[in-house]
Order: structure tokens, then C-alpha cells, then sequence
């Protein structure tokens, strides 16, 4: 569709758009990319060519991530990761086939055969957030040293099979366990590490402390552990750490949990009046434990725990419970869901301040004090039945499933009742529902709820890889990435990494840090209506209706009569005849025809019918037939926007994007075709690259078409797109 604005809104566009940013998702397929087709003729070789063109140097070793990128992206547009991230929607999407690990401080690290030595990649790695080691990595620790830096500790697996604790002055040898590396923390200087049956607190020189938290009649061996099978869980508590194995949707789980502090483990189970069968364990801040675990009847029961004198700072309980009066709404909620993450040490400090308090806060209170006869989960009370497991996440949160809902107290009012309820259990947060908006069409069978700090990632067979925005989702892969399911983390700089489902070998990372390589080349239909368009003699595009404006890099800005500015609609008539383009293949030369167009070196090119004919700044001639394809007709214009990067109009309606390869032994590559919303008209008044870099197009008696050849559109002129009307329906 095509706009059609008049001078008045264009005077408010100037002046800013309040609120456009809200319909910013409207602009979605604007950044998408043009339809690319490119030609599967292969090029031919060159007619011509006087001098023989260079072969790739080889590449050096990889030191870096870009290093490694460029090994399986020679021919990606950057050298350097962009310093301002870009929306996720004009990210790179890299498959790299390297094996990549992603530390707890959010670094990545690869695995290279051709890495530099391991111990000067350790000293400086403290330094920088990308690592390229010849080391195959089971886990990284990151420990202080005594200069008071933070060093990384490698768990590696030599090639000879021998598990090994590297730093970078030395290697010593680990017991050579089933632990499950992909499911270990750090812990001080410690690594806690799972097993099949338990948990080992691990120390550098190899020693460790180990506890069972399953019957060896109720597990497999660890050479036949089910991929599925459930893993130890770990809670850090108010002094030391709480760890179990769930009993999850059916799978036989640990016999109760145990507790580590002062060096020593302490069992908790049917022996200490604990339940055995345990889904999830929430440690509060006052050191007592909610317990969620699965009855006789298989429906799950809540109960709380005080594993060692309970205590709270009254004087920070008082602080909440007044702010539970406060007038900011926001306040009121924040002070209540922080009240909720303490146990039984809370209940005497609230009866204590209960009569001194407002109608309103005294109903609140009297919520709380509701747990000394039924424990809960923060403001949410079970109703009874079944709990299913929806997501354990890496931090030991988990997303449960209960299908007889929850209830929600609402002081002196009835009890809310929510059916089914999605329930958020996350270290450091208060427990929550999830939103109707990201539930509403999941099934807990079939959908994966992941959380990383503020992000949400829903996953499900159907709909895809989706990321939650507040209220609606945004589609993270593309269709045919569909298969890489498995979100493994985003780094430090923001790069979002996926595999498919049970591999470790091809990490698909999506990266806002350097632009989607793929060919694309947005393009902005403009029309005035009763109007003309045309050019400023400065070579912005502009129009004309009861007033001139000029586009320039953000916006419209109005022409100035009195300095000489007004609408340029027409190109002078060219002095002298023009020979009309060879219909063969034969290059054009100076003598038959002039440049198609000079470039900013002096090289010249010509024909752009049949083939493009290079003659060098130095002499040196290269001659490259289009494909078949791609030939055109009539008048061709030739455009250089961006490094190597041409852009050919032979034919009405279409783009031929064309990279030149001095490296190659091709002069000239074809990468796409563009057809979307390149005019297709015989009457074409000019085509020219704007000094914003944008190419225009001047067609017809009133229409512009605006085209981008970075592959993505401004947000300044993203917002005047959408107040135009063109929205993503128009496109």
C-alpha cells in the first residue's frame, strides 16, 4: 500500500510522534527481509581477464569469538561485534558447529583444536567474555584469588578419557565419576556436582563430600540413566545448602533431602518426621522450609520445616508491614510478596503489630497468620489435588502445573479462586501465577517454561521457540530452525543460544551483535496524492504538495525557497547520442558506450545488460556474464552501497544485489534477487543513492520508492512509516 500525506502531517511528523513506540511491533515484517531468490545458474567464467585474482590468505589461529564466527562466516559484513546490541529481530542467526559452553558468569567458551595454549588463554580470561581453548569443557569454576581477581578453574575430559581440574598453572586429576556435569554449581571454592543418586561437594585437590539421596534398588546404573530421569535439586539456604531428588510427573524420586552445613551432611527424612517423597523444597528467609511433596493419594501437600532456630529483623518486618498502607499501590504489593518469603519466626512479630495497623493492613496480616493452621505458597493456597512439573530451571526454580487451581485470599472478601493455576517457584522471588497471557494456550504435557533472570522462553512443538514480551509472545527462530528446541542460555553480550534437543554439537546463537547477514532490502512505497515527487539539489528525496519537503536522514524537513531549495522532478537531457547496450555478451568498452558507473577508486564498469565489464583504476580488466536469470534490458543503472556491495537495475520491478570478490576467482557474486516492492514501471525518472545511503527510486508522476541497502530501517523512519500508514497489512 502506498502512503499518501500532506504537508499538514508532515509538519506534526516533525515535531514527534507521541506513543509510536507502542505500536513498534507493527513494523515486524518491514524488517524482514525482501524476497531473495537468488539464481542456481552458477557464473561462468569471465570472457576476459587480463590479470589473475587472488586466493583467500589462510586464516589464523582463533583467538576469539569472531575469529571462530568467521571461520564458518567468511563472507559475513563485519570484522567486529556491533558496541549497541540491535533489536533481536535484525539479529545474525549463526549456526557454529564448534563445541560451545556457557559459564555462570555468562561467558562463552569454544572448544578449538587450533586454540591458542590454555594457560595464556586462562590468564587474561578474567578480562574478556569471549574464550577460544583446545580443551573439551564439563564445567567451569570461577574462584577468587588471593590478589583478590576472579580466575576460572576448567573441568575438562582429557583426550585419553581422564576427567582433570585445570588452572592456569596447573592440571590435577579428578575422580573419573558419573557426575553430571551439565547440572553442576559453584559453591565458594567448591563444585557441588549431582550423580545418579545424590550430590558431592568437590574440592580442588580431589576430595569430596558425598551423599545418597536414592535407594540403589530404585535407580539404574549410571551407564543406563534415562536421558529423563530425575537429577538432584539444590537450594541454598540461610547458612548452608538443601538438596533432593523430585518426584516428578510419575518418576521415582530420592528419599527425602539432606542438608550440608559446617562440612557435613545431615539426612532429613522419614527418620526426622520428613516426607519422603519430595517435590520441590523452598528455603525462606528466616531458615525455615516450605515442603511440597507428594502424598499417598498422589495429591501433592504443603507443610513447613524450621531446620534451625528461626529468626527475622523485626525492625525490617515493621518497615514492610507499614508500607503495606502506603497509597502507591505497587508498594503495597511489593511489601506483601516480601512478607510472604518468611516462615514461623514471622508470625509473632505480626501479632505483635496487628492491632496498632489500619483496617486494610490488618486484613493483610491476618492473611499471613492464616499459615500457622495450613502453610502456603507465598499468597497462594493448594486446593487438593495432583502437581505436575512443567520446567525445572537451572537456579532450582521450577514452573508447577495444578490442575484443581489455586486459591487467593482477599482479606475480608471471598477467597479468588484460579483454575487451572501455572505456578513460578524461583530462588530469591516471591512464588507467583503466571499470566493468563503467556498460558493460555500451552498444555503442561507438551511445553517448556523457561526462565533467565527477567526473560521468559516458552517452547512447544507447535507454535516454536517464543519469547514472552508482557502480554504477547515474539517468535525467537525462524521456520526452519524449528528444530533447535533446546534454549541453553544468553550470554553476557546478549546473544541467545539454542540446540536441538538432546545434542551438544551445532549451537545455533542468535546475535544482536552483528547484523543479520541475510540479503534483505526493505523498501518504502510513497505516494502523494495531487502532489509530485522528486529530488532536492542535494539529492534528497523529496515532494511536493503546496509546500516542498526533502527526507532526510530522520526526518521530513521543509525546503527552503529563499536559499534556493525546491523540487527537482526531471534529470537534464543527456548531451549527445547513447549507444544502446549490447545484446551480447561481449563487454561494453570506453569507446562504445561510457561508464555505467565509477566508483569512489576510479574503477570503472560497464554493460550491466548481459554482463558487467570491471576495467581497474590500474588497467586490469575483468569481464563476469550475468546468469541467465538475471540479464536485463533496456537502460541499467549500476549503484555501490555499502563494501563490495553493488546493486544492478536491468529490469523493472527487480533488484540484483551483487557482491564483488577481488579475492575469488569470480570478479563478481551474485547474492539475491529482490522483488518486493521495487516499482514495477516503465517510466522511471531517476535512480540514485541518497546521502543517507539509501538508494531512491523517482517513478510515475507522484510516487517514491525508498529503498535501504543495509538491510534495516532506521527507528526514526520506522516511526514515520507506521504515523503514514504504512503498517505491517500495508506491506
Amino acid at each position: 500500500m502506498k502512503s499518501r500525506v500532506g504537508p499538514f502531517v508532515l509538519v506534526v511528523v516533525l515535531c514527534g510522534i507521541a506513543g509510536a513506540t507502542f505500536f513498534r511491533w507493527r513494523i515486524t515484517s518491514l524488517r524482514e527481509s525482501a524476497h531473495t531468490s537468488p539464481s542456481t545458474h552458477p557464473a561462468t567464467a569471465p570472457t576476459t581477464q587480463v590479470a589473475a585474482v587472488p586466493t583467500s590468505a589462510p586464516l589464523a589461529p582463533p583467538k576469539e569469538y569472531m575469529d571462530v564466527v568467521l571461520r564458518t562466516y567468511p563472507k559475513l559484513p563485519t570484522t567486529e561485534p556491533l558496541g549497541v546490541p540491535l533489536e533481536l529481530n535484525e539479529a545474525a542467526h549463526l549456526v557454529l558447529h564448534d563445541p560451545i559452553y556457557v559459564c555462570s558468569r555468562n561467558d562463552l567458551w569454544f572448544t578449538h583444536p587450533d586454540a591458542p595454549p590454555v594457560g595464556t588463554v586462562l590468564r587474561k580470561a578474567s578480562d574478556e567474555q569471549t574464550h577460544v581453548v583446545g580443551e573439551n569443557i564439563l564445567f567451569v569454576h570461577w574462584s577468587a584469588t588471593e590478589s583478590g581477581q576472579w580466575a576460572p578453574n576448567l573441568i575438562v575430559k582429557s583426550p585419553e578419557g581422564e576427567t582433570q581440574w585445570v588452572t592456569a598453572a596447573r592440571r590435577t586429576p579428578l575422580p573419573n565419576a558419573a557426575y553430571l556435569w551439565d547440572h553442576a554449581l559453584s559453591w565458594n571454592d567448591q563444585i557441588i556436582v549431582p550423580t545418579a543418586t545424590g550430590i558431592t561437594i568437590l574440592n580442588r585437590d580431589g576430595k569430596s563430600d558425598a551423599v545418597e539421596l536414592m535407594k540403589a534398588a530404585s535407580t539404574s546404573p549410571a551407564t543406563t540413566r534415562s536421558s529423563d530421569a530425575p537429577v538432584a535439586q539444590i537450594m541454598f539456604d540461610t547458612r548452608g545448602l538443601i538438596a533432593w531428588i523430585p518426584w516428578d510427573n510419575g518418576k521415582t524420586g530420592g528419599d527425602g533431602a539432606a542438608r550440608y552445613v559446617d562440612g557435613k551432611w545431615t539426612r532429613l527424612d522419614a527418620s526426622t518426621g520428613w516426607p519422603e517423597k519430595l517435590i520441590q523444597l523452598i528455603p525462606l528467609l528466616d531458615g525455615s522450609i516450605i515442603r511440597i511433596a507428594r502424598g499417598d493419594d498422589a495429591n501433592a501437600q504443603v507443610t513447613l520445616a524450621v531446620t534451625e532456630s528461626a529468626s527475622v529483623d523485626e525492625k525490617r518486618i515493621s518497615m514492610l508491614v507499614d508500607k503495606l498502607s502506603d497509597p502507591d499501590a505497587d508498594q503495597r504489593k511489593r511489601a506483601y510478596e516480601e512478607l510472604t518469603r518468611y516462615g514461623s519466626a514471622l508470625w509473632p512479630v505480626l501479632e505483635k503489630l496487628l492491632d496498632n495497623q489500619p483496617p486494610e493492613t490488618q486484613a493483610r496480616l491476618r492473611e499471613l497468620l492464616k499459615g500457622k493452621l495450613q502453610p502456603t505458597l507465598g499468597a497462594l493456597r493448594l486446593n487438593p489435588g495432583p502437581l505436575q512439573t512443567v520446567t525445572r530451571h537451572r537456579d532450582g526454580g521450577v514452573v508447577l502445573y495444578a490442575e484443581a487451581g489455586v486459591s487467593i485470599s482477599r482479606g475480608e472478601n471471598e477467597p479468588e479462586t484460579i483454575v487451572p493455576a501455572w505456578i513460578s517457584i524461583r530462588p530469591g522471588r516471591s512464588i507467583q501465577l503466571l499470566p493468563d497471557t503467556m498460558t493460555t494456550d500451552l498444555q503442561p504435557g507438551s511445553c517448556q517454561i523457561i526462565s533467565w533472570g527477567d526473560e521468559w522462553i516458552v517452547t512447544d512443538p507447535v507454535q516454536g521457540v517464543r519469547r514472552f514480551l508482557g502480554n504477547s509472545f515474539d517468535p525467537l527462530l525462524r521456520k526452519s530452525e524449528q528444530d533447535y528446541q533446546s534454549f541453553v542460555a544468553i550470554d553476557r553480550r546478549g546473544r541467545w543460544l539454542f540446540r536441538k534437543p538432546g545434542s551438544k554439537s551445532d549451537t545455533l546463537i542468535v546475535d544482536p551483535t552483528i547484523p543479520d547477514p541475510r540479503p534483505k532490502l526493505p523498501v518504502w512505497v510513497y505516494e502523494v496524492t495531487k502532489g509530485k515527487t522528486g529530488w532536492s539539489k542535494d539529492n534528497w528525496p523529496a515532494i511536493d504538495r503546496g509546500g516542498a519537503w526533502k527526507l532526510k536522514e530522520a526526518g521530513w524537513e521543509a525546503m527552503d525557497p529563499a536559499k534556493g531549495e525546491s523540487l527537482i522532478t526531471e534529470l537534464p537531457p543527456s548531451p549527445g547520442p547513447k549507444a544502446k547496450p549490447t545484446s551480447t555478451s561481449a563487454p561494453a568498452t570506453t569507446q562504445s558506450s561510457p561508464p555505467l558507473f565509477v566508483d569512489k577508486d576510479g574503477n570503472r564498469y560497464f554493460d550491466g545488460v548481459n554482463a558487467l565489464h570491471l576495467v581497474q583504476n590500474d588497467g586490469k580488466e575483468f569481464t563476469w556474464k550475468l546468469p541467465d536469470a538475471a540479464t536485463g534490458e533496456g537502460k541499467p543503472t549500476l549503484i555501490e552501497a555499502g563494501e563490495h556491495r553493488l546493486f544492478l537495475f536491468n529490469a523493472p520491478g527487480r533488484v540484483l544485489r551483487i557482491h564483488r570478490t577481488p579475492a575469488s576467482t569470480q570478479p563478481f557474486e551474485l547474492e539475491a534477487t529482490f522483488t518486493r516492492n521495487v516499482p514495477n514501471s516503465e517510466y522511471v525518472r531517476r535512480i540514485w543513492l541518497d546521502p543517507a545511503g539509501r538508494i531512491i527510486i523517482a517513478y510515475e508522476e507522484n510516487d517514491l520508492a525508498i529503498l535501504f541497502p543495509e538491510g534495516r530501517i532506521p527507528p526514526e523512519i520506522s516511526k514515520l512509516m507506521l504515523d503514514s500508514g504504512d503498517t505491517e497489512e500495508d506491506q
